[in-house]
């Protein structure tokens, strides 16, 4: 650099010095220096450094360097064997004058030096009041000697950084610690306003428990619904308000655990009151934590929903009532139906027979007759069919278990159906294992039998039915498979409740009891019963039995 006169150097400096009281923040002070003292001293680079949890230097601000170096350089350790470091380490300045001296003295930056193409280096340590803050490096183009003058000057500039730096840092916790009280100002006003709330609200019992439980705050909600006075209850261990046998069971510290664990713990039980009276009470348990996750406490929210609940109660008692209703006016009319037509046929086939004269030939006869008793029949099954209902819903399905063979069961009971079979023009695939033994309840297991049947040619009138029955290992199984309409995935459940069913009463009739019926007959044999089915394709019913000893 040519020489400068003296006092044009110190008229340099003094306007460094005068912008640098315009800068408020370390980064601004530190774009000042670099921005001014590049200029001045010439150099072609600068950085400026600052010293973080008393063993790291952090770049705050460089000029005119590289992208690569600014991340090499970024955050160094304070025992770096680089220039920076070193300065801050011992609080001397560091002169480089050519590369040939940068590299034997700091071989760990040669290769950076030579690529920003550096011809000479200094460093000097930022000092405030006889500590290091940190570190100025300017970087030159071409090798130099760094005469008397060029130091002093580049001593009183780092001087200058130094102090600027030191009172823009203090500015900066001043206005933090401002900033902060500001805060804390409107965290006590809102704490002011959020606790006049919490006192106000009636509703709900609001209030505060150590980390062992014990009760803190108390709100006004709190003394409405429990009964205790804050002055009866703070200091005291929230578990009165649990009732003994939770006490015993150790509820209130198993709810501290999980809320704690958790986070939050939500309850709804039965909560006991200063006099002794109960209530039903929904509970929220919070756990309250510090910035570095220390447990200070929990908060604790509760609502009396006793009237809530009754009122839940009375609501599903009202629609139970009305279910019931609907389905009572809904099975009258199907049964109105259903045995309307046996009675019409009945008295049809009589009023014929009747005509007929005394002296009809009894093959003349024989069908009104078979027509008769099948109307007979199917009576008899409604009318068991409700009685089942009774019974069912009574808890009153007895059984009479007895040593069978479900082969021959199922044989006896495929015969009666051929008849109703070949009317509907279902032919009967019978697939039957031999010796099928067990303890069973025969008339019930014929009543499963002719509800599955029933049902197959109902929906699957005109097509194939399979019948299989067998045995394995400790159950027996019965299939009853038809090739009809078969049934919706949504419906496949709700066909085995009382009075349900997947289409239509005026398509097909029946009062909606049969798989209901058979459900109820096969758990009460300890067994269950299934289906597999698509719309279109057919039904597939399996019912498997415990193989009692016969």
């Amino acid at each position: 650099m040519p020489s400068t006169p003296k006092s044009q150097r110190l008229a340099a400096l003094q306007s460094v010095t005068s912008a640098l009281t315009g800068a408020v923040t370390p980064a601004e002070v530190a774009g000042v220096v670099l921005e001014r003292g590049i200029s001045l001293l010439g150099a072609g680079a600068g950085s400026v450094y600052v010293l973080r949890d008393g063993d790291r230097l952090r770049r705050l601000r460089a000029r005119r360097v590289s992208e690569e170096t600014l991340r090499a350089f970024a955050d160094i350790p304070l025992a770096a064997p680089l220039p920076m470091a070193e300065v801050v380490r011992t609080r001397r300045a560091v002169w480089l004058p050519s590369p040939a001296r940068l590299r034997e003295r700091y071989p760990a930056v040669a290769e950076v030096a030579a690529r920003e193409g550096t011809g000479a280096l200094a460093a000097i340590a930022l000092i405030v009041n006889g500590r290091s803050v940190g570190a100025l490096t300017l970087a030159f183009p071409a090798p130099r000697r760094f005469v008397s003058s060029d130091r002093t000057f580049a001593i009183a500039l780092a001087d200058a950084c130094a102090v600027a730096l030191d009172r823009a840092e203090l500015f900066e916790k001043e206005r933090g610690l401002r900033a902060r009280a500001e805060e804390a100002a409107r965290l006590v006003q809102d704490f002011d306003q959020f606790r006049l709330l919490v006192d106000q609200v009636k509703d709900y019992a609001i209030f505060m428990l150590d980390p062992g439980g014990h009760v803190r705050t108390w709100n006004r909600g709190a003394e409405r619904i429990k009964g205790y006075r804050a002055e009866e209850i703070v200091g005291r261990h929230f578990s009165r308000f649990y009732t003994e046998e939770d006490v015993r069971a150790g509820k209130p510290e198993r709810e501290l655990a999980v809320a704690a664990a958790e986070g939050r713990c939500e309850d709804e039980g039965i909560r006991v009151r200063k006099d002794g009276s109960t209530f039903r009470a929904s509970v929220v348990i919070t756990a309250l934590r510090d910035e570095d996750g220390s447990l200070r406490g929990f908060s604790k929210v509760t609502r009396d929903v006793t009237e809530r609940r009754r009122a839940d109660e009375e609501r599903v008692r009202l629609a139970r009532a009305e279910e019931g209703t609907r389905a009572r006016d809904e099975f009258l009319g199907i049964a109105s139906h259903e045995f309307r037509t046996p009675i019409t046929t009945l008295g049809l086939q009589t009023e014929l027979l009747s005509r007929m004269g005394g002296e009809t030939p009894l093959a003349s006869a024989r069908p009104r007759l078979e027509a008769i008793h099948r109307q007979t029949v199917r009576l008899a099954h409604l009318v068991q069919a409700l009685l089942d209902v009774t019974h069912i819903t009574a808890g009153r399905l007895a059984l009479r278990p007895e040593p069978l063979d479900l082969a021959a069961v199922v044989r006896e009971a495929m015969e009666r159906w051929r008849s109703d079979l070949s009317r509907a023009r279902c032919a009967l695939e019978l697939r039957i294992a031999e010796g099928i033994t067990g303890r069973w309840d025969r008339e019930r297991l014929e009543q499963v039998i002719d509800n599955l049947v029933a049902n197959a040619l109902r929906f699957g009138a005109g097509r194939p039915v399979e019948v299989v029955a067998e045995a394995e290992g400790e159950s027996a199984h019965l299939v009853v498979r038809d090739h009809g309409i078969g049934i919706a995935p949504d419906d496949q459940r709700r066909i085995f409740e009382r009075f349900e069913r997947a289409v239509p009463t005026k398509h097909y009739g029946g009062f909606g009891l049969g798989l209901w019926v058979a459900r109820n007959i096969v758990q009460a044999h300890g067994g269950e019963i299934r289906v597999w089915s698509r719309p279109g394709e057919g039904s597939r019913f399996e019912v498997t039995l415990p193989r009692m000893s016969a």
